[in-house]
């Protein structure tokens, strides 16, 4: 219950920064960690998720309006998952070698 108290006003403060200037996980992420004691893994992880939901929320209401330009959103939103893509192979490859090696832990 002290938790929930302790995150409450930083919760809001974060969610109107959020709302009105956006990039909220970096300032999630150290309320997470220094405040409320959660571990680096999940306090990153709770607080990409949040900053996605709430813009997909946005998003959703903008399109929803009409106010979104299909074809530009699919140019910069396509083209950078090429990167990741084309190197995933390249990954696998790289990480069963290296766990196949005694200088790796």
């Amino acid at each position: 219950m002290t938790e929930a108290l302790i995150a409450l006003p930083f919760g809001l403060a974060i969610g109107l920064i959020v709302g009105g200037v956006g990039g909220g996980a970096i300032l999630a992420l150290p309320v997470l960690v220094y405040v409320l004691g959660e571990g680096v893994g999940p306090a990153s992880t709770a607080s990409l998720i949040v900053v996605a939901v709430a813009a997909a929320v946005g998003a959703g209401a903008l399109a929803f309006r009409g106010h979104v330009c299909w074809g530009l959103a699919l140019t910069f939103s396509a083209r950078p998952q090429r990167g990741p893509c084309s190197a995933r192979s390249p990954a696998r490859r790289l990480v069963r070698r290296c766990s196949s090696s005694p200088l790796c832990p």
